[in-house]
C-alpha cells in the first residue's frame, strides 16, 4: 500500500457518513451535581498534528504527602479518571489549587495526587511523569500481578499507583465533556509515545480498584469512543508525522474547522475538505456527512 493509499484510509477512518450525538449524564459528588444532564452535539475527530499545551506547575515535595517523591521503576499504564466534582468552578485550575494547598500545608494528611488534570480548555501537570502518585486505589503493588479489592469486591490488576500516569478529566457543570475527552486523548497518545506503550496500556481507574471511575465515560458508554480517539491521535503521530493536514469546514454554521458540531440540526448536511501535504505533493479531499437526530 502506497503512502497516499494509507493517508486515504486514515481519512476514511476519521470521516463519518452519519455523525452521532448523544444525551448523557455527568456525575459529581456534590448533592446538587450528582447527576447532570449533558449533550454531545457530535463531532468529527480531525487530526491536526499538534501536541497539547501543558501548564506545568509541579507540586513541591517539602512535606512528602501528596508528592512522595518516589521514582517509578517503570511506567506500564495510563490511568483515566474523572474528578467527580460537578461544581461549575471545578476546572483544571481549581484542582491545581486544591492539590497545591495540600502540598504546602504542613498539617495536611491527604496523600491523594495524580499527574495531569484536563478540562475542555487546558491541561495542567502536577507531578513529573516519572514519579509515583496516589490515585488508583491499589496501594503499593508493583505491576504484573492481580489482587482482590475487598472494598469493591473485584479482581483487579496492579501497578496503578506505582506504574501508571494518572489523568483526571473534569466533569464540571456546563463544560463540554466531549472536548475534554478529545483533549485527553491527544495527551494520552503523547504519553504512549513517551513511554513506548500501546493502546492496551490505557486503563480505567476501575481496572485497578473496582471503583466506578471514570464514572461519566463508563455510564455514557463512551470508553470505546475514547480509545478510538486515542488511536487516531497515536496513528497520526507515528505513521503520519511527515504529513500535514489542514481541515476546512464548508458548512461553518454547523461544523467548525476543528471538527466540532456547533449547531445541531437533525439530518443536516455537513461538508468539509482536508488539504493533505506530503513530500512536496498536495491533494485536497472533500467529504459529506449528515447529522443523525439526537434522541
Amino acid at each position: 500500500m502506497s503512502k497516499w493509499e494509507k493517508i486515504e484510509k486514515y481519512l476514511n477512518r476519521i470521516h463519518q457518513d452519519k455523525i452521532k450525538g448523544q444525551r448523557y449524564y455527568m456525575f459529581g459528588y456534590q448533592e446538587q451535581y450528582k447527576q447532570m444532564e449533558a449533550i454531545n452535539l457530535g463531532y468529527l475527530p480531525f487530526y491536526d498534528g499538534k501536541d497539547t499545551k501543558r501548564d506545568v506547575e509541579i507540586l513541591p515535595d517539602i512535606y512528602k504527602c501528596n508528592r512522595p517523591g518516589i521514582q517509578k521503576t517503570c511506567t506500564k499504564y495510563i490511568c483515566i479518571h474523572d474528578t467527580a466534582s460537578g461544581a461549575p468552578t471545578a476546572t483544571t485550575k481549581a484542582h491545581r489549587n486544591w492539590l497545591m494547598s495540600m502540598a504546602t500545608d504542613p498539617n495536611n494528611k491527604n496523600s491523594v495526587s495524580w499527574h495531569f488534570t484536563v478540562d475542555e480548555n487546558a491541561v495542567f501537570q502536577h507531578l513529573p511523569t516519572t514519579e509515583v502518585a496516589h490515585h488508583a486505589g491499589d496501594g503499593y503493588r508493583e505491576w504484573g500481578t492481580t489482587y482482590h479489592n475487598n472494598t469493591y469486591d473485584k479482581d483487579c490488576i496492579t501497578g496503578g499507583n506505582l506504574n501508571s500516569v494518572g489523568i483526571e478529566t473534569c466533569v464540571n457543570y456546563g463544560s463540554d465533556y466531549t472536548k475534554t475527552m478529545r483533549r485527553t486523548a491527544k495527551l494520552v497518545a503523547e504519553l504512549l509515545l513517551e513511554f513506548d506503550l500501546k493502546l492496551d496500556a490505557v486503563k480505567q481507574h476501575n481496572d485497578f480498584s473496582g471503583k466506578d471511575c471514570p464514572m461519566t465515560m463508563r455510564h455514557a458508554g463512551r470508553w470505546g469512543e475514547f480509545l478510538s480517539l486515542v488511536d487516531i491521535e497515536y496513528i497520526g503521530k507515528t505513521e503520519f508525522k511527515d504529513v500535514n493536514f489542514t481541515w476546512k469546514s464548508l458548512t461553518p454554521e454547523i461544523l467548525d474547522d476543528k471538527g466540532n458540531i456547533v449547531k445541531h440540526i437533525d439530518n443536516a448536511k455537513v461538508e468539509y475538505e482536508v488539504k493533505v501535504e506530503y513530500m512536496e505533493e498536495e491533494k485536497t479531499y472533500r467529504y459529506v456527512s449528515y447529522l443523525e437526530p439526537i434522541l
